[in-house]
């Protein structure tokens, strides 16, 4: 439900839509649960309703703050990861491209490298810039080194 308030030019706030469903719906109880309202709904059974629909607003609100906390993790996280595994000597000639879910806490690392030491070592430096991440290593071995493959010379 999105509750939109708007103020107009005498000052008064006019609530949304959702605001007035949400009053249209708890004005009348349908004791019997069968869609038709037997009769004006007690001041518990609104208050009921209303606490309901607020921890639905609660809930959405916390989603959406986790959602933003994702996003800004993985702003952090994907440049910091890329900017050390370029400034590693031991990937030299590899390809590796970086995707950072904050929503999951996942690293992925993608692309080609010359051997499994490499690959280790860009698993090994992931970790150790977004330690509390998972660090999924789906990166490959290439014979003569990634690098080839991506136009950049080894």
């Amino acid at each position: 439900m999105m509750v939109t308030l708007k103020k107009t030019t005498t000052g008064t706030i006019w609530l949304g839509a959702g605001a007035l469903a949400l009053l249209g719906v708890v004005g009348c109880a349908d004791r019997n649960k069968n869609d038709v309202p037997e009769s004006p709904a007690t001041s518990t059974e609104i208050s009921n309703s209303v606490g309901k629909a607020g921890q639905g607003v609660e809930n959405a609100a916390k989603g959406a703050g986790k959602a933003i906390e994702g996003a800004a993790d993985a702003a952090v996280n994907t440049p910091k990861i890329k900017s050390a595994l370029g400034a590693s000597a031991a990937l030299k000639g590899s390809n590796i491209d970086v995707d950072t879910q904050g929503s999951k806490d996942t690293v992925t690392l993608k692309g080609t490298v010359r051997n499994a030491a490499q690959s280790k070592a860009a698993a090994t430096i992931a970790k150790q810039n977004a330690p509390n991440y998972k660090i999924v290593n789906q990166l490959k071995i290439v014979a003569g080194g990634g690098a080839a493959k991506s136009g950049k010379k080894p």
